[in-house]
Order: structure tokens, then C-alpha cells, then sequence
């Protein structure tokens, strides 16, 4: 017989599965679409599309990374036992933040060093085949949002992919929007001024990415520490443990963590020989149930044993 966990983790490969599709094509086009935009972007000399090719740069790294933990994931037994994979999900959003601080930085000093002595000329009209890239967000966002109506219930990943993409592709459509308007600006023989706006863009990508990145850093250091619950929380786990006394014949190891804003239970309880498998998923479900009216953001386990197989 299946158990409700059976299901779960069968939905959660699919939706793995479905994922690393994604991001497979992802790295597949990120290769030429990246190479096209840092191409306008030496050609063009607009500061906004040297600032996305960073973006798009760094992006790319943490697509392949996320591929690697994919495949880490799809071929190993990660979803009876999903600890491991969270930490390197993590790993990749913190290394983002991290690394895309300092290119923002670097991207803001380079306006205020154009402001002061502005370029020339900015080739505007050949910055317009930017459209190309958004259009290929476009599509992968509409992808993303199809498939988070087959999942409702979304792995840590796919979540920041979903939150990422739909917002990217609001940030990359602003950008083109501004840049089109710099060209109508430019034909009109307003040159300086088109040039104000490609920097205001440029400026304004920089300080989007410099905000992403701090709050990704704060955001996965958080997950990244472990902490032990605190003592009110230990004492909920024994109260649910009290209530369902009658439901099992005896507790084991009790394992909890907090990490970041998720709290993690791992039970082990002892039932006897004629227990069978649906009285304890039902006990299962009654105590996360009882646990997330708590705990709120809950990951929880309950470890089935046998009276038979006790240590000591």
C-alpha cells in the first residue's frame, strides 16, 4: 500500500525531473544568448546591457550549478532522506549574492564615471536586439508558471526559480522599455540626454542586482545555520508526543533543527506487530498537523520501528 509520503515523494521527482528540463534549456541557450548580449554590448557601449551581461554571466554559473545538484538529486535516494540537497541549493544562492555584490558596485561607479564624462555616441538601435533575450525569458517564465499549477507544493529550488523568473522577465522588459525609449530619444537628436537615460538604466540594474544579492546572502546564511529548537518547541514535540500516547508503544530518538525560518521533526516511534501501515500514516498526519498549528513552516518525519528491532 502507498502512504501519503509515497506520493509525495513521487510527485516531488517528477517535479525535479521537470526542472532539470528546464534548466537544461536554460544552459542551452544561455550560452549563444549570453554571447549575443555581452556582443551588443561592446558594440552598443550602453552601460544597461554591459550591466545584464554580468547578471547573465553569473546566472549562467548557477544554472550549471543547479543542473549538478539536479542530477545529484534525481539520481540518488534524496527524497526519503531531503537534508543534503537543501544545504547545496543554498550554497549556489549565497555564492550568487556574493559574487554579485561587487560587479554591482562596479557597475554604479561606472555611471557616475560616464556622467562625468559621457561617450560619444551609444549605437542604440543595434542595443534593440536585446529583444531577443527577452523574449527567451518570456517563454521560460511562461514554462515555470505552467508547471507550478501542476505542483502546488514546491521544492526550495523550483520556488526560487519560479520567484526569479517572473520577476526577471518584469526587470529585463523595464530595461528594454528604457532602452527603446533612449532610442527614440537618440533619433530625435537628443544624444546627451539618451545617454542620461542609458546610465539612470544602468544605475538602476545596479542597484536591483545589489539588493538581490545582499538579500540572497542573508536569506541563505540563514538557511545555511543550523540551530536547535528552542525549549517551548521541545516542549510542544512531547505534548503532541503525550496526546497520541495510546497510538504507539514507545518513542526512540527525537531529532530536531531549525534552519532558517523551517523547522525540521524526525520521530522515531515504536508500534507493535499489529499495527498496520494506515494507522500510522493516520498518526502521522494528526501530530504534523497538530506540530505546523506551531511550528508553522514544518518539515516533519515520522520513523516507523518495531518493538523487535529496539537498540539496548
Amino acid at each position: 500500500m502507498q502512504t501519503n509520503n509515497d506520493f509525495n515523494m513521487s510527485g516531488a521527482y517528477s517535479e525535479y525531473r521537470e526542472l532539470h528540463r528546464i534548466i537544461t534549456w536554460l544552459v542551452a541557450t544561455s550560452l549563444p544568448v549570453t554571447t549575443m548580449v555581452i556582443t551588443l554590448g561592446i558594440l552598443s557601449g550602453s552601460l544597461s546591457i554591459i550591466a545584464i551581461t554580468m547578471d547573465y554571466g553569473l546566472s549562467l554559473v548557477l544554472n550549471i550549478m543547479s543542473l549538478i545538484t539536479l542530477g545529484i538529486i534525481l539520481r540518488q535516494n534524496a527524497f526519503k532522506y531531503p537534508y543534503g540537497t537543501g544545504k547545496l541549493e543554498n550554497f549556489a544562492g549565497f555564492l550568487y549574492g556574493v559574487c554579485i555584490i561587487p560587479l554591482a558596485l562596479t557597475i554604479i561607479a561606472a555611471a557616475v564615471r560616464r556622467f562625468i564624462h559621457p561617450p560619444e555616441t551609444i549605437n542604440f538601435g543595434i542595443a534593440m536586439l536585446f529583444s531577443i533575450a527577452v523574449i527567451r525569458l518570456a517563454v521560460f517564465a511562461v514554462w515555470i508558471t505552467r508547471l507550478s499549477k501542476k505542483y502546488p507544493v514546491h521544492s526550495p529550488l523550483f520556488r526560487a526559480y519560479y520567484v526569479d523568473y517572473r520577476a526577471g522577465l518584469i526587470n529585463e522588459s523595464a530595461i528594454f522599455c528604457g532602452l527603446l525609449l533612449a532610442f527614440v530619444v537618440e533619433k530625435s537628436g537628443e544624444l546627451g540626454l539618451a545617454v542620461i537615460m542609458d546610465l539612470a538604466v544602468a544605475a538602476l540594474i545596479a542597484l536591483y542586482l545589489l539588493y538581490n544579492g545582499i538579500s540572497m546572502i542573508v536569506r541563505n546564511v540563514r538557511s545555511l545555520m543550523d540551530l536547535p529548537l528552542g525549549e517551548k518547541s521541545q516542549y510542544k514535540i512531547l505534548e503532541c508526543l503525550t496526546q497520541e500516547f495510546e497510538s504507539y508503544d514507545g518513542i526512540g530518538s527525537i531529532y530536531t533543527r531549525m534552519s532558517g525560518k523551517t523547522r525540521m521533526v524526525q520521530l522515531e516511534l515504536y508500534f507493535s506487530e499489529n499495527t498496520t501501515i494506515m494507522e500510522i500514516e493516520t498518526l502521522r498526519r494528526r501530530m504534523e498537523t497538530k506540530l505546523k498549528e506551531h511550528f508553522g513552516d514544518l518539515i516533519f518525519h515520522l520513523i516507523p520501528r518495531g518493538n523487535g528491532v529496539r537498540n539496548g
